[in-house]
Order: C-alpha cells, then sequence, then structure tokens
C-alpha cells in the first residue's frame, strides 16, 4: 500500500496549520509574561513613590529637622539652614526610606 500524492499534499498542509497554531501559542505565553513583568514594575516603583511621599510627609510634619533641633528655632541663620537643606535635597538621589528604621535598637547579645 503506497502513500498517494494527494494524502502528501493534505498531511503538509495539515502541519503547517499546526505548525503556525503552536507558534501562535508560545508567543501568546510570552506576551502575557512580558505584560505581567510591566505590571510588576509599574507596582514597585508606585510603592516606591508612595514610600518616598510618606518619608517627606512624616519630615515635614514632625517639625524636627537633621539636626535634631524644632524648626521653630531656627534663629537668624534660618534662611540659610533651610538653603543648605534644600541644596542638599536636590543634591541627593532619590532613596526609599522605610519608615520603621531606628526605631528598634537589639542590644541583646
Amino acid at each position: 500500500m503506497g502513500v498517494s500524492p494527494l494524502d502528501l499534499q493534505t498531511m503538509y498542509a495539515n502541519m503547517n496549520n499546526v505548525a503556525r497554531t503552536v507558534s501562535h501559542q508560545q508567543q501568546g505565553l510570552v506576551l502575557a509574561q512580558q505584560l505581567q513583568e510591566s505590571k510588576i514594575i509599574q507596582q514597585n516603583t508606585e510603592k516606591a513613590s508612595q514610600v518616598h511621599k510618606a518619608a517627606d510627609n512624616e519630615a515635614k510634619s514632625s517639625g524636627i529637622n537633621d539636626e535634631g533641633h524644632n524648626s521653630s528655632s531656627y534663629g537668624q541663620n534660618g534662611k540659610r539652614r533651610r538653603q543648605e537643606q534644600k541644596d542638599d535635597e536636590q543634591s541627593r538621589p532619590s532613596e526609599i526610606r522605610e519608615s520603621y528604621l531606628g526605631l528598634h535598637i537589639d542590644i541583646e547579645r
């Protein structure tokens, strides 16, 4: 029993359709992974910006500057100190600050 040319033609046409279907499925999986990765990256950047905003709000609301003085007790050099602090904040790269850092100190050793 031999294989007819019509059978070969049908088999090759079906192989082409199967190959297209498999390639589309694989591309769909890659696309889904890329979308998921971009969504995770976007969520992380949103969280980082929220943490940065919360740290700024906490620093502003506490009324204590980096040197440990109340913001109301500047004195004569208050304007200069505020200007220096603004310059320092602008020169620093954006950083993520955690509100819980420095609150708990473990001295058991």
